[in-house]
């Protein structure tokens, strides 16, 4: 389901920047292990999607912190998003 949402629309930063919420949400959501660690994949190729693209340094910045917190929610759960689902 990512696959054809981050294809189209790295393009514009909005997208992934949503797509790296979703991902944080369900991450965060205490599915079973496999899936959680699915997303990553999603998470990685959507960084490298978006780098290739000519946004802002801003938004280059936005979106690294939001790939990390993908990361964060991975590894620690819910207590990653204890400050909240944006960065």
């Amino acid at each position: 389901m990512f696959h054809m949402i981050r294809q189209y629309g790295s393009k514009n930063p909005a997208v992934p920047i949503r797509l790296f919420e979703v991902l944080m949400a369900v991450g965060g959501a205490k599915a079973d292990s496999a899936r959680i660690d699915s997303l990553a994949p999603h998470a990685d190729l959507m960084l490298a999607d978006t780098e290739q693209e000519r946004f802002t340094p801003s938004d280059i910045e936005d979106l690294r912190r939001r790939h990390q917190r993908v990361g964060d929610v991975q590894r620690q759960g819910v207590a990653a998003l204890a400050g909240g689902a944006k960065c």
